[in-house]
């Protein structure tokens, strides 16, 4: 509550300043009141705008609300909460960053911009998550995921506002920008999608603890499915629609070349970033519905969650497999010479030219979809050929023979020493506490000196009145002339 409040007071200082200047609050004339300004309280402005949606797309540091708000929202709301919500954070440094400052602002500023915005991005999507990583419940396992993927929306952002100056890069300027705004898209469909899993899994075992649960895909196969492709998603793994919107992005940054180095560390951190996240995103999937079912019955999910479920499953096989709408409209947001630019259709890809008229890169869903179908049946081959038969034997381990549950593999155990290395890498600041102002306090409680009087005074009333219920009808119909005297009387004296 505290700090989206204070981001809408940033966006709301900033709005006065430019009214004040423009006399407007359209986004045209707060463009041209922007251009205007001096340049020290036109970058105090922009300052105000990234820290007001970056907190409110959860960016880390300004993110430290969401890990606490999504564990206490229901999980149909969670998935609203990381699925629309914080996207509009994203959408709001499209708008003023993209749509406002190459009108306003000079080469040197769209570089600076950029480049802040990007490094913001890879910092969270490294902090947000290695922390994800370290958490036992799911929905603070999904919200730190949703800081590290909002990361990957603010560093194709930055990509695309820095190459923006300069003409020779407009091409990774547009790739960027495109594969931020495919990115938001599809983290808003397979987030989703996870929290619509972590809500069947408390709804299934009454809880949100991963070292409580197993097995459950006996229970929630339907789910179960959904969850792996969520996951897989997630991990931005082929053919799902994660690994397109992040093989934009980390093509947009790599083609920069050594000129522009940050951007290329940025993308090798971001590559490492999608191995920690492939880490916890089968950590939520194993430990969940894989291995040995847990103490208890679980509750069979009825058939309107499954059904949510598979639809948003399906819709990220869709936007992975056949991504070219998905990007047309994208393209469309950030400007009709996209489809000028690439070259880009169902058949051959998307084809991204490199300067002198060479291909830079070719990307096809279809044939890379085609080569890993290819290599799952030769190795399937392989497996069959050797003839190997599976057993069921009992769990033998330092001489005794233990129960299924004593040797599950439990959710705290997994990465443990990775976890012990990056256990305090994100911060967690001291909240200052202020002094016990009971008079304050006494003055805030409006249910001891307003409402409390209130109910006391208005049940008197009412045990008053009732002593005239006494089951006579004429008397009752005395009330009603009664009452319509009195109201009458009223009418008049008002209308003289």
């Amino acid at each position: 509550f505290v700090m989206t409040h204070v981001a809408t007071a940033g966006l709301l200082v900033t709005a006065v300043v430019l009214w004040r200047a423009t006399g407007s609050f359209s986004f045209a004339a707060h463009t041209a009141g922007l251009g205007d300004l001096g340049s020290g309280l036109r970058n105090l402005l922009l300052a105000l705008y990234l820290i007001a949606f970056a907190t409110k797309a959860g960016i880390f540091p300004l993110g430290d609300w969401l890990p606490d708000a999504h564990p206490a929202a229901p999980s149909g709301v969670s998935a609203i909460l990381s699925g629309v919500l914080i996207k509009l954070g994203a959408y709001g440094v499209i708008r003023v960053f993209w749509g406002m400052l190459p009108s306003a602002g000079t080469r040197a500023e769209l570089m600076t911009w950029g480049v802040i915005i990007a490094a913001i991005g890879t910092l969270s999507a490294f902090v947000g998550g290695l922390t994800a990583m370290q958490q036992n419940d799911s929905k603070r396992l999904l919200a730190f995921s949703s800081i590290s993927q909002t990361g990957y929306v603010f560093l194709g952002l930055g990509i695309g506002i820095a190459f923006w100056g300069h003409a020779s890069l407009g091409t990774l300027a547009l790739l960027g920008l495109l594969g931020a705004g495919f990115h938001i898209i599809n983290d808003a469909i397979y987030k989703s999608l996870l929290f619509m899993n972590a809500g069947s899994i408390l709804y299934s075992t009454g809880t949100r603890d991963l070292n409580k649960v197993g097995g459950l895909s006996r229970v929630m196969p339907i789910a179960s499915a959904a969850a792996l492709i969520g996951a897989l998603s997630l991990a931005g793994l082929p053919p799902t629609n994660g690994f397109a919107s992040k093989w934009v992005i980390y093509q947009s940054s790599m083609s920069a070349g050594l000129r522009f180095a940050p951007f290329v560390a940025a993308a090798v951190i971001a590559f490492f970033v999608s191995l920690s996240t492939l880490a916890y995103a089968l950590k939520f999937y194993n430990t969940a519905f894989l291995g040995q079912p847990a103490r208890g019955e679980p509750i069979p999910l009825p058939r309107t969650m499954t059904v949510a479920q598979a639809s948003l499953a399906l819709c990220c096989l869709a936007a992975g497999l056949a991504p070219f709408w998905v990007l047309g409209v994208v393209g469309r947001v950030f400007g009709a010479g996209l489809s000028q630019t690439f070259a880009i259709s169902a058949a051959g890809g998307l084809r991204t030219p490199a300067s002198g008229g060479a291909m830079a890169a070719v990307w096809s869903p279809v044939v890379l979809f085609g080569s890993l179908i290819v290599c799952f049946l030769i190795a399937e081959l392989i497996r069959a050929s050797g003839q190997a038969q599976s057993r069921t034997g009992p769990n033998w381990y330092g001489g005794e023979e233990h129960t299924d549950d004593e040797v599950r593999f439990r959710a705290h155990g997994i990465y443990s020493p990775f976890n012990a290395a990056f256990e305090n890498i994100y911060p967690h600041l001291p909240i200052p506490r202020l002094p016990s102002l009971s008079k304050a306090r006494a003055v805030l409680d409006l249910d001891s000196w307003l409402y409390d009087p209130l109910v006391r005074v208005g049940g008197r009333a009412v045990d008053k009145v009732s002593r005239s219920h006494v089951g006579i009808p004429q008397l009752y119909m005395v009330w009603q002339a009664a009452g319509m005297v009195i109201v009458i009387a009223v009418l008049v004296w008002v209308v003289r």
